[in-house]
Order: C-alpha cells, then sequence, then structure tokens
C-alpha cells in the first residue's frame, strides 16, 4: 500500500508507457467487460484508483462502487462523484481490502439486486493484492458475479511486462518465477505477480468456487463467474 499511497503508482496507468501489447490488453479487456456487463445494473471496481471504470460505467447506464486500499485514491474518486453530482446510490467510493469485499459493499444503497451486480478486478489489479487466497474467500462469501483480468504467464506475456515495468523507470527491477506464476519486483515497493492458471484455479476449487477461464489479447486471461457472457469462442470452461 505505500507504494501507491507514495504517487510512485500512478506511472502504471499512464499510456504513454505501455507496450503495444498492453494497450491491446486493455482494448479487449473493455471488450469483454462490455460484454459481461449487459445484463448487469452495478459495476464494482476492486483496485479502482480515482475511478478508472466510471466513466465507462455511467456511460453504459449502469452504477458505479470503486474499491481501494489506499485512501487518495477514494477521495480523489469521491471528489469525482461530486463534481458530476452523482448520487450515493449511483455511485460509491469505498475504502478497504478485496479480503472484506463481502462486508465492504452494500447493495441496500444502491438497490440493486446481488445477481444484477458485476465485480471487476481490471488490469491485473488482483496480481497487486498481498495474498489471492483471503481475496478468493470473500469472493466466495459474497456470492456476487465476477470477473477477473489478469496476465498469463507466458515468455510473450512476461516479456511484455518486463519492458512496461521497465518503461516506469522503477530502479532494481527483478522478476522472480515459482509456483505461484511470475512475480516483478522494485526498490521502491513495487510488487505484481501473473498467477500460473493451474495453480490459481487450484485455489478456486478449494475455495469450492467455480470459474471459468477466457484467453485474450495474446497476453491476457480472464477468470470469470460461470455464465457471464464474454462473447468469445476460445471461452474455456474449468
Amino acid at each position: 500500500m505505500n507504494f501507491y499511497d507514495s504517487n510512485l503508482g500512478d506511472c502504471l496507468i499512464e499510456e504513454s508507457v505501455f507496450p503495444t501489447e498492453i494497450k491491446e490488453f486493455l482494448q479487449e479487456e473493455e471488450r469483454l467487460l462490455t460484454q459481461a456487463i449487459f445484463s448487469c445494473d452495478l459495476l464494482v471496481e476492486v483496485g479502482c484508483m480515482h475511478g478508472r471504470y466510471l466513466d465507462w460505467a455511467l456511460e453504459k447506464g449502469k452504477a458505479y462502487a470503486g474499491i481501494d486500499v489506499v485512501s487518495r485514491y477514494i477521495k480523489l474518486g469521491q471528489a469525482r462523484a461530486i463534481e458530476l453530482g452523482l448520487p450515493a446510490g449511483r455511485c460509491q467510493f469505498i475504502l478497504g481490502g478485496a479480503e472484506t469485499i463481502d462486508t465492504l459493499l452494500k447493495l441496500e444503497i444502491f438497490e440493486i439486486e446481488q445477481n444484477r451486480t458485476l465485480l471487476i478486478f481490471p488490469f491485473n489489479s488482483f496480481g497487486n493484492m498481498q495474498s489471492c487466497v483471503p481475496v478468493i474467500n470473500s469472493l466466495k462469501r459474497s456470492q456476487l458475479p465476477f470477473f477477473v483480468s489478469t496476465y498469463l504467464t507466458t515468455p510473450k506475456a512476461t516479456t511484455c511486462r518486463k519492458q512496461y515495468y521497465g518503461a516506469c523507470s522503477y530502479q532494481g527491477l527483478t522478476m522472480i518465477k515459482d509456483s505461484q506464476g511470475v512475480t516483478f519486483k522494485a526498490k521502491n515497493g513495487f510488487c505484481s505477480i501473473a498467477y500460473h492458471p493451474d495453480f490459481l484455479l487450484g485455489i478456486f476449487k478449494s475455495a469450492n468456487l467455480a470459474v471459468e477461464t477466457n484467453q485474450f489479447a495474446q497476453i491476457g486471461i480472464a477468470y470469470t463467474t460461470p455464465g457471464i457472457n464474454t462473447a468469445d469462442e476460445s471461452k474455456d470452461a474449468r
């Protein structure tokens, strides 16, 4: 959390540092989300920063909730909501971690049913969590439909991530490959992991949480609640 509190994480969302593959990843992520959110009324963005998907959700006529552990981002998001004149039942920014999603989110404020909600972890925000196990357990408890967008651990995806993080000028960037996945770290506190699909699917299975997978944009993979429509023939049910 200190890494993002210090503004160092802001570089990660500057388009000027994005390799072509990252741009394609984000474009395809948005396309898949456009399909997934069609039957939902509320978009919940976990690791929202200042509300990356806020305008997108509003344009599609959806209510929005943003969750982040960094108070600076939440304050920025709340300021945007006030500027846009959005009432509490239309937009909320919530300070807290993904490990407690099941207690953080108050759907009664939005007057929207559970099955009309879509919980998203965009742009590998899932890989920035300290541990995936408590997050997945929280997803299980919440019983909310979800969409997790993250990176593959293929050589191409790993090379692209290295180029992307290097363009952010993080000092002492190192890569660690182990049974969990591929992790990049830097001296300033930056840490981001892409989990091996088999490892992550094992965690979902241990939590008795069914998921479907969909590889996209050469370097990406999405994990979704079964039945969420991403309109892609490459979807692989597990």
